[in-house]
């Protein structure tokens, strides 16, 4: 004889087993100076933030990070101009329409000539 907690524990497995599989997690790409302007952003990141790859070739990180993250933004920033490691971070990217998303960024120097010329890294939401 079946009981009530048997029934549900079948309903959770099969329609467990039934449902969907999670999509790996999208990473979006950009790039920018040692001033902190964009230089270039996957369509995919700008179609995620809401704005147009044209908007973008105007702007800076500091026009898409909440203020308050600009603190540990300038320290990481400062740490990436110099060359040293930075750890991922988490910080919250401000959308065009105005929606607060955290997200996961690791950025990586860009060497040219023995300087760091630029900024590349990628960005994964966590909301």
């Amino acid at each position: 004889m079946s009981n009530k907690f048997d029934d549900m524990y079948k309903e959770l497995v099969v329609k467990g087993n039934e449902a969907p599989k999670p999509k790996k997690a999208s990473e979006y790409v950009f790039e920018f100076d040692l001033k902190g302007n964009f230089l270039s952003v996957s369509q995919e990141a700008a179609d995620f933030s809401g704005y147009s790859l044209k908007d973008i070739e105007t702007m800076s990180v500091w026009d898409v990070i909440s203020e308050k993250d600009h603190d540990l933004m300038l320290e990481n920033f400062a740490a990436r101009k110099e060359g040293r490691p930075v750890d991922p971070y988490e910080v919250t990217l401000m959308t065009k329409s105005g929606n607060a998303i955290r997200i996961r960024v690791e950025t990586t120097p860009i060497v040219e000539d023995g300087k760091v010329s630029r900024v590349r890294g990628k960005f994964i939401p966590l909301d």
